[in-house]
């Protein structure tokens, strides 16, 4: 779970900076870098949604405390 989260969503950041550097050119057919987001793109999508990967993640870390449990004060991060 953890590369597949990771892995595609990092290959679109590192394109996504190759293609800014590049300014217009990295949006035209001159550089495969306009080709590679959309395939990096794409990928993240047929993996699933990111959200479900770092749920995974977060199960998997969570899961490693569980039979060793410790209070542990928690910052309220979203909501009321």
């Amino acid at each position: 779970a953890l590369s597949m989260g990771v892995a595609p969503s990092m290959a679109c950041q590192v394109i996504d900076w190759a293609m800014q550097v590049h300014g217009g050119g990295g949006m035209s057919d001159d550089f495969p870098l306009a080709y590679s987001y959309t395939s990096a793109r794409t990928l993240r999508f047929a993996d699933g949604p990111d959200e479900v990967h770092r749920n995974a993640i977060a199960k998997l870390e969570l899961g490693k405390y569980q039979l060793n449990p410790k209070p542990v004060e928690m910052p309220i991060t979203r909501g009321c």
